[in-house]
């Protein structure tokens, strides 16, 4: 099985520069974020850093919202690049107005409710401006998503992967000034501003490389419109129901408890999703083995395998030890109380990371075979039982309950998902 995620690994591999690439930029990431949380929380205190963790949240689920599209343009410019290289600048054509309209509408919605959403996150108007600067840097994430699809598709990974962590350390940079000079914590939707632009030239620089994007015209076609829907409107669905599964949580936790509470919420789920671009490097370095194998109705079992083999490690070698050790850990790097708190909710978190992981997996292989409509099925169903148990976990266990909320969603998920798999494997003898 080892020899399915090896094959082919060398320094000069476009393959492996691109997983390698991802695990290193991450790993530098989390050690970046593991080193300056706790001097934020040291220096400006758990109630402002929870607030600037909130706007940190937010940024990072905003992408989700092109998902759909993201979906049916990759899809189809991919396939116009393997089959018809003269069609594919057509299709970057059409996609282009899709994504100019999602990031316009997607500023001025929050720039015309910045009120709303400042009272409904945060209790008061207070940060309204700042929701005006976020969302300029949610329009510009959106518009990036554009040339992240092409250069993608010209599996160019590696460049995604380094940009990706040029806005991390943007972040941290400007997480860094708001300690050292004690400013205010939206002042950090700044950076979330200046990182994204950043990233965006330098996107868009690496795409014209790979594709003569300054040559081509934007393209109003209904054709081309029609096209990334059919394909886009289950991705759709699905890329809506994963951010409100995202945010719902934090965004109760926000609303209803302290600052010092979300923040020890926030930094626990932090944590555990520190080792997914791990997960992600192995199921995305199996990945086109799948693709291949799918094509030719050839059996995915050892994939399968693998990528649970991968599971295992993760769960033992980091998820384990960050429930028998999480305390202590965070007892030496912040403080009693702030490690007390996080260390309630830390075992709840780390079992709903790995059901997460389990259920990516899944998912991955749904996708591989086409089935997006039972993908959307199954976040559908996790959208009902999430909101059904906050309603009932939260009021009873407080913050407790909006773990074990997300975990009886994944549960609920990653049955659905198993249910899924036995259908397909009477309508499908290579399904596994």
């Amino acid at each position: 099985m080892l020899a399915i995620l090896f094959r082919n690994l060398s320094f000069k591999n476009s393959h492996f520069q691109n997983v390698s690439t991802s695990v290193v930029t991450k790993l530098l990431s989390s050690i970046l974020f593991i080193v300056i949380v706790p001097f934020a929380i040291a220096n400006i205190g758990e109630a402002k850093y929870g607030i600037v963790a909130f706007f940190l949240t937010m940024n990072g689920y905003v992408s989700l919202l092109d998902t759909g599209f993201s979906y049916a343009f990759g899809l189809r410019y991919a396939q116009a690049l393997a089959t018809e290289p003269d069609r594919a600048p057509k299709v970057v054509e059409g996609s282009l107005p899709i994504y100019l309209f999602l990031s316009f509408i997607g500023f001025v919605a929050i720039w015309l409710n910045r009120g709303y959403i400042s009272q409904l996150l945060f209790g008061s108007e207070v940060y309204r401006d700042a929701m005006v600067v976020f969302g300029l840097s949610l329009g510009v994430t959106v518009l990036d998503s554009f040339f992240v699809v092409i250069i993608q598709a010209h599996n160019n990974i590696k460049w995604i992967s380094l940009n990706r962590f040029g806005l991390d350390v943007v972040k941290i940079v400007f997480l860094v000034i708001l300690i050292l000079f004690n400013y205010a914590p939206e002042f950090i939707v700044w950076g979330l501003l200046l990182g994204s632009l950043i990233k965006l030239a330098l996107d868009i620089h690496i795409a014209n490389r790979l594709c003569p994007l300054f040559q081509l015209k934007i393209d109003f076609s209904p054709k081309e419109f029609k096209q990334n829907i059919r394909l886009s409107w289950a991705a759709i669905g699905v890329a809506i129901a994963s951010l409100f599964l995202s945010m719902i949580d934090k965004t109760l936790i926000n609303s209803k408890f302290s600052s010092e509470v979300f923040a020890s919420y926030s930094f626990s789920f932090d944590l555990t999703s520190k080792s997914y671009f791990l997960m992600y490097a192995i199921v995305g370095s199996s990945y086109p083995t799948l693709m291949r194998r799918i094509a030719k109705g050839d059996s995915i079992k050892d994939i399968l395998k693998l990528n649970l083999l991968g599971l295992s490690v993760i769960s033992f070698g980091y998820y384990l030890p960050l429930v028998l050790f999480g305390k202590s850990i965070l007892t030496i790097i912040t403080n009693p109380d702030f490690a007390e708190r996080t260390a309630q909710i830390l075992p709840y978190s780390t079992l709903a990371a790995v059901l997460y992981l389990t259920f990516n997996i899944f998912e991955n292989i749904l996708n591989a075979r086409g089935h997006i409509v039972s993908v959307l099925v199954i976040y559908l169903a996790g959208v009902v039982s999430l909101v059904l148990a906050v309603q009932i976990l939260i009021p009873r266990y407080g913050v407790t309950g909006a773990a074990l909320s997300l975990l009886a969603m994944y549960i609920t998920m990653l049955f659905v998902t198993l249910v899924s798999f036995r259908f397909f494997k009477r309508t499908d003898p290579c399904a596994v």
